[in-house]
């Protein structure tokens, strides 16, 4: 009889071309800066226009702009908590960084989309950490009106897209054995 965890045959991993990976660092480092001044620009505009307490209307009932200054999670969750939330972030952060190198040991496109997914995910963690850090609050200032939800900034919609991404990646294009290539801890013998 076959045992077939026994007779799987692994791949071995490939070496990461230097020159290679120095030009995806470069190209991911970019995106993360652009999509991270972004975020921190949209927070700035938020502060000059919106901090006096006068709310812009976007569009009526639906979408406004306000100003809050959000010490906690959605919601006020764990408010003051900036400690936790910055440790938190900062673990996330390794994590996403380990993730993104793992997936440069494997070949194919959707490799590289998940990649890039994680690198909007890292960006909307490093531009709430910034606000964590250097205000002790994070800017918030994007409302919806037609629904009682969260006032959000730009960063959180990069954080909600990855993770929508990365659920559909997860249930629809990865297979269990790509899974376990990507999240291994020990190097299989």
């Amino acid at each position: 009889m076959i045992n077939y965890a026994e007779s799987r045959i692994e791949k071995p991993i490939p070496k990461i071309n230097r020159k290679r990976i120095t030009g995806k660092v470069i190209l991911y480092a970019v995106l993360i800066f652009v999509l991270f001044a972004i975020d921190q620009y949209t927070k700035r505009l938020a502060v000059i226009h919106l901090k006096d307490g006068k709310d812009f209307v976007l569009i009526k009932n639906i979408l406004s702009f306000s100003y809050l200054e959000n010490t906690g999670a959605a919601w006020g969750v764990l408010s003051g908590k900036i400690t936790l939330f910055a440790v938190f972030t900062c673990i996330l952060i390794l994590l996403i960084l380990l993730v993104m190198l793992r997936l440069e040991r494997i070949a194919g496109i959707k490799y590289r989309m998940l990649q890039f997914d994680m690198a909007i995910l890292l960006s909307g963690a490093v531009g709430n950490l910034a606000d964590r850090l250097i205000n002790g609050y994070v800017v918030d200032f994007i409302k919806t009106d037609f629904i009682n939800f969260p006032v959000f900034n730009i960063a959180d919609c990069y954080v909600t897209l990855s993770m929508i991404i990365l659920i559909i990646f997860l249930l629809f294009f990865m297979k269990e054995d790509e899974l376990d290539n990507i999240f291994y801890l020990k190097r299989k013998k």
